[in-house]
């Protein structure tokens, strides 16, 4: 039955008698991300035929794999858990390991990056991807550089939740805005100046807004605040309840961001939010520029002038709708769940 308002917009999905899945999936913590790629898909399919759980890996015991078939490792780190997925790649226990970052390479100009390398996280990650049956890879490129290390690695994508709600007649006051954590800092730093034009520019008709990261002198924009969201229901409520009219989505071009996901297209997207994108990898699959949202390169010009061509636009609900029907086709919890399904069952039939 299809539902709208702050529920997901998707179809059950009929599972055959005979397909029995039990899933276990570990993560460090349960946070929005979690929520996006297993809690959102899974719901669809659970039932008689496919049940599942989530735990976080600081509480995992080997009583937890108990008649499970499937276990999903989603960014682990921990020595125990290593030894864990030993036992049940042993046990004939399908394991997976979930990578949505490009961990092996990790940025050393930022200080998570750095910490990564000096505390050799990135050697124990690929220790987890030497036991692991299959890597699932965030995005198209990192599926790509981790096939170049041997590993056996796919690309699936990641879901949203997706909201009915109206669009609002474009006009002024324009609400930019813009959501990440507290690591992006340096990726809304390199937009700032344009930002601070475009205040310049329409003074009080433009307003600002800014969840969980901001940049240093965000007092200039006059701008509104919010902080970082880790719950994704929570977090999608706010979106939606933010009206903005842009929501923006720069990356700094570094071979970091090249292997991210599209998140912010999807995100954007599900609260029917037009985004502004940087001409990076991860956008150029699902953005079209001109026609579901705006691709602009790393330029003070660009990102003016897109901005206000934007805002002048009269083919903002066109283009809305037009990202909207690719986030249903290609990433509803529907489509995401069936293509999990499709993956468990050709491990299951090996």
């Amino acid at each position: 039955m299809h539902q709208t308002g702050d529920q997901i917009i998707n179809e059950s999905i009929e599972l055959p008698s005979e397909v029995k899945q039990n899933v276990l999936v570990i993560a460090p913590e349960i946070l929005a991300s979690t929520r996006m790629v297993y809690e959102i898909p899974f719901r669809v399919l659970s039932g008689p035929a496919f049940t599942w759980r989530i735990i976080s890996e600081y509480y995992l015991k080997i009583e937890d794999l108990k008649n499970i078939n499937t276990l999903i490792l989603y960014r682990c780190i921990q020595d125990s858990t290593l030894s864990l997925a030993r036992f049940a790649h042993l046990n004939q226990i399908t394991v997976i390991y979930e990578l949505d970052d490009d961990l092996l390479e990790p940025p050393e100009d930022v200080s998570w990056g750095l910490r990564y390398k000096i505390s050799h996280l990135s050697q124990i990650i690929k220790m987890f991807l030497a036991e692991a049956d299959l890597i699932k890879a965030g995005s198209p490129e990192l599926a790509r550089r981790l096939k170049e290390k041997n590993y056996p690695a796919i690309y699936q994508p990641y879901t949203a939740k997706i909201y009915d709600i109206p669009v609002d007649i474009i006009e002024p006051p324009y609400r930019i805005g813009y959501f990440g954590s507290p690591h992006h800092q340096d990726d809304i730093e390199m937009v700032f100046p344009a930002l601070l034009a475009i205040k310049e520019l329409l003074q009080e008709q433009v307003e600002f807004e800014f969840i969980g990261c901001y940049p240093h002198q965000w007092q200039k924009l006059q701008a509104r605040l919010f902080p970082y969201i880790a719950d994704y229901d929570l977090f999608m409520k706010t979106l939606t309840e933010r009206y903005w009219t842009l929501g923006l989505a720069p990356l700094r071009t570094i071979p970091f961001n090249e292997a991210k996901s599209n998140s912010k297209f999807r995100d954007y997207t599900a609260a029917k939010v037009l985004g502004i994108y940087s001409d990076l990898t991860p956008y150029r699959d699902s953005v079209t520029n001109g026609q579901n949202g705006w691709l602009v390169k790393e330029s003070f010009e660009e990102w003016y002038e897109v901005i206000q061509k934007a805002l002048s636009s009269t083919k903002h609900a066109v283009m809305v709708q037009q990202a909207r029907n690719l986030l249903q086709t290609v990433y509803s919890a529907e489509s995401v769940a069936q293509n999990w399904l499709s993956l468990l069952r050709r491990f299951s039939h090996n």
